[in-house]
């Protein structure tokens, strides 16, 4: 799946390499092209300034500033879906993993 990446509300941050916000054409960071979805990976809603642990998630979490914080990723079976910020680490973990032969019941 693949999914918008979380960029800083916060126009200070804009274009912030060390959080996600680069080029993805432009090596200074893996930070700007990988996202995790699942267990301790929720998607973002904003955030106070990064510092430490919000930082890292800043690096490594989905996100979006869409109403409601909903999230858009492309589905492996060529759908598009906005998500939920709210739904459950393990629904996300069960949509992250390839063919692992689980069906993926989402109660929200």
């Amino acid at each position: 799946m693949a999914g918008e990446k979380f960029v800083h509300t916060n126009p200070v941050f804009y274009g912030d390499a060390s959080l996600g916000d680069g080029s993805f054409f432009n090596d200074d960071s893996n930070f700007t092209g990988v996202r995790m979805a699942g267990l301790g990976f929720s998607i973002l809603r904003g955030l106070p300034p990064p510092n430490g642990a919000q930082t890292e998630k800043i690096q490594n979490c989905f996100g979006s500033a869409h109403a409601n914080g909903i999230c858009q990723f492309a589905l492996a079976d060529g759908s598009a879906r906005g998500i939920n910020p709210d739904t459950a680490q393990s629904v996300l973990a069960g949509w992250s993993h390839i063919s692992d032969g689980v069906a993926v019941i989402d109660t929200d």
